[in-house]
């Protein structure tokens, strides 16, 4: 009995909001159909048709002339009445809203120099299950450094192709498939919506926008592991709401491991997978001890179903991934070790350097800022074991990091981007938008609180919808942070929004007042924000002054001599210009200037302590650093900032020191960043595998206990 009423919990939306479909087509069909033909001739009924032919010789011809126009009229109703009843047809408009996305998606895909992707992680994932097919599975270069299950379940396909001749368009092949997980994707989103709602136009939206935003569009055209992986999360959603009665569940675990055994940070979501299985539809009262284990018994036997062959197929795939590396390999991946690492370091770049091979690892997240340094180590890049321990003694000498990775949340909207290809068509109007888009959305996710009060979709589907964003996102708070992990569980955010804005629309008049009050906080914060950076900008502290000045020859060394034909003078508040094309600064945004330049910058530093400073510099290209006159150091010939790396220790005493650096940029990429650091202030954590940023102290134009910046001719205020 406690079954027959589980099977229908979810259905109870839909039975209590919306007449069933065939009801729906059937009572508004005909209506559409009767109301088309009389807007189309609304002198002329369907019955008096037949005595248009009694007509007055002496009128004929314009009495055929009306005629032809009342037949147009009759056969466009006629149309737009088949059209309509078509679409109230059901899965006719999902299937015409897939197959746009279908062609628009692989138009975008195809019409790219999508070879040109092949860098970096995509040539590694292209490349891995090559190496697979030709036996080289136990190399270090098919199994470290990454999760290497989907390498492997590409290699099965490659082998087909080879096998028929046509492994040179396995690229395509992947691509292809890329778009065709996103089509069942959209399906499953749309059944998702339609099962919770009882709306097909929910589901149609929901489907929609989750297909149609750029950011998904823009993946896909990547040979990378989310394309394949986040659509298959979303079909195990959807099985779990279909089956979640059956013992057809355990296929559903089965996907699902697959899913984390391809993306492990996904680990953490067979939580509320079982969660929902074992509670949804559960009304939590007052029952006597048998009521409860009625309702637990069968529940939890399917809960169990699912978790079993969930941690089964997990334990399969670690034990492959044991058996390809000889038993190096402890887990579902290799990287998750020195990631860890990494996030607590917060460096550019990892050299790890064992058995005479070198292997370089740099996170998406900090792809664009060398200036976080390098790090080097004989420690195997697979030792997951020994990053952990290193990790934890760089969290432990410097707990200030629990605050820190707070943080790098703001990654998963905004700044740093990977892969990154600006030729990609739409990239220029449609990515930053998407990503504010995204956003806002994530915000508005609050007006569900309109869904669970009036109950719209059963509360289950959206206290999982909640874990399955926040429990993905926690795994990665001690790693490290970028936009494209954002894709993993931005699906959440689709189902929450669309939602929410569905309870808006219907109960508006019930919850105006909170609505209008949710935006106006939304866009007072907004504003509010704004109004802070762009206050930061006009009144930033002036520590430093800077002058950029446009050459009008090309530079080639610090020595060149100057053919100046523009300049610009400024001030900022810290020495902290990123590495970029063209030149910008954290504070003040983009400067505008790009190649052959020169730049100067002033500052005046009063020590009000004598102290041992240590000066640590990233540049590219060459620079030139002077203390009261005196070269601190410099490199005049041009250099990469991730080479750049200098560092130079000197004892300061009581008063005002002049510090000027002179920069020249030549081609390409650029920057300038300069730290410094008092000894007694932030002593160095001995023992440790390397120093976090922290550790290298502050931006020079940073004040800190003793001592304080101020531009040339700026009076000190502190």
């Amino acid at each position: 009995m406690n079954d027959t009423t589980d099977r229908n919990d979810e259905s109870v939306a839909a039975q209590s909001n919306e007449p069933s479909e065939s009801a729906e087509v059937d009572s508004q069909g005909t209506e559409g159909v009767v109301q088309d033909q009389y807007v189309g001739n609304p002198d002329v009924s369907s019955a008096d048709s037949a005595s248009d032919s009694i007509i007055p010789l002496a009128s004929e011809a314009p009495h055929k002339a009306d005629n032809n126009q009342i037949s147009k009229s009759l056969a466009l109703s006629g149309f737009k009445s088949i059209v309509l009843n078509l679409l109230r047809v059901p899965y006719v408009p999902l299937v015409i809203l897939l197959v746009c996305y279908a062609v628009l998606n692989g138009w975008m895909t195809f019409s790219a120099e999508y070879k040109n992707y092949l860098f970096s992680d995509m040539f590694g994932y292209l490349n891995r299950p090559i190496r697979i097919f030709v036996g080289d599975e136990k190399a270090y270069g098919s199994w470290v450094g990454f999760a290497p299950f989907y390498s492997r379940i590409l290699a099965t396909p490659y082998a087909w192709m080879v096998l028929l001749g046509i492994e040179k368009y396995f690229v395509e092949f992947i691509l292809v498939l890329n778009i065709l997980m996103s089509v069942i994707s959209g399906f499953a989103l749309y059944s998702i919506a339609k099962i919770a709602t009882g709306k097909r136009v929910v589901g149609l939206c929901l489907a929609g926008a989750y297909l149609f935003s750029y950011p998904h569009l823009y993946f896909n055209a990547f040979v990378l592991t989310e394309p394949f992986t986040v659509p298959l999360i979303i079909t195990c959603v959807w099985l779990m709401m279909i089956w979640r009665c059956s013992y057809k569940i355990i296929i559903c675990g089965f996907l699902l491991a697959v899913a984390v055994g391809i993306r492990p940070s996904n680990g953490f979501l067979g939580l509320p997978f079982a969660l929902y299985i074992f509670l949804a539809g559960v009304e939590f009262k007052k029952r006597s001890i048998k009521e409860w284990w009625q309702i637990a018994f069968p529940r939890g036997l399917r809960a169990a179903a699912f978790s079993i062959a969930f941690f089964t197929t997990i334990f399969v795939i670690v034990a492959e991934n044991s058996r390809v590396s000889d038993g190096r390999m402890k887990g579902l991946t290799s990287h998750s070790g020195y990631n860890y690492l990494l996030g607590q370091a917060q460096v550019h770049r990892i050299f790890s350097s064992w058995d005479g091979i070198t292997y370089v690892f740099v996170p998406a997240s900090v792809a664009h800022h060398p200036e976080l340094g390098t790090l080097r180590t004989s420690v195997p890049i697979y030792d997951s074991k020994r990053f952990f321990e290193e990790g934890n003694k760089i969290l432990d000498a410097y707990p200030q990091l629990w605050l820190e990775h707070a943080k790098k949340y703001k990654y998963l909207f905004f700044d740093n981007l990977f892969p990154a290809v600006p030729a990609h068509p739409g990239f220029f109007p449609f990515m930053n938008a998407f990503r504010f888009i995204v956003f806002y959305m994530f915000f508005f996710c609050g007006l569900t609180y309109i869904t669970l009060k009036e109950k719209d979709t059963p509360r289950s589907v959206i206290y999982f919808s909640y874990a399955a964003f926040f429990l993905p996102a926690a795994s990665l708070y001690m790693f490290t942070v970028t936009h494209k992990y954002f894709f993993n569980f931005s699906y959440t955010v689709f189902i929450l929004f669309v939602f929410g804005i569905y309870s808006a629309i219907i109960h508006f008049k019930k919850y105006r007042k909170f609505i209008y009050g949710y935006i106006a906080f939304v866009v007072l914060s907004s504003a509010a924000y704004a109004g802070y950076r762009l206050n930061s900008i006009i009144n930033i502290d002036q520590n430093l002054m800077v002058t950029i000045s446009q050459n009008s020859k090309p530079i080639r060394s610090l020595d060149d001599n100057r053919n100046i034909s523009h300049s610009k003078t400024f001030h900022i508040d810290q020495l902290e210009f990123f590495e970029r094309h063209r030149m910008e600064h954290p504070t003040l945004g983009k400067l505008g200037f790009k190649t052959h330049f020169f730049m100067d910058v002033e500052t005046e530093m009063e020590v009000l302590k004598q102290g041992a400073y240590r000066f640590t510099f990233f540049v590219d290209d060459g620079y030139e650093v002077t203390i009261n006159g005196d070269r601190l150091m410099g490199v005049r010939g041009p250099v990469r900032m991730a080479d750049g790396q200098r560092f130079r220790s000197i004892v300061l005493d009581p008063g005002v020191h002049k510090i000027k650096i002179r920069m020249y940029q030549g081609r390409d990429l650029h920057g300038l960043a300069g730290y410094y650091r008092r000894e007694d202030t932030f002593p160095l954590v001995p023992g440790l595998i390397a120093q976090p940023k922290m550790g290298r102290g502050l931006a020079i134009g940073l004040d800190d206990k003793y001592t304080r910046f101020s531009s040339p001719g700026v009076s000190q205020n502190n």
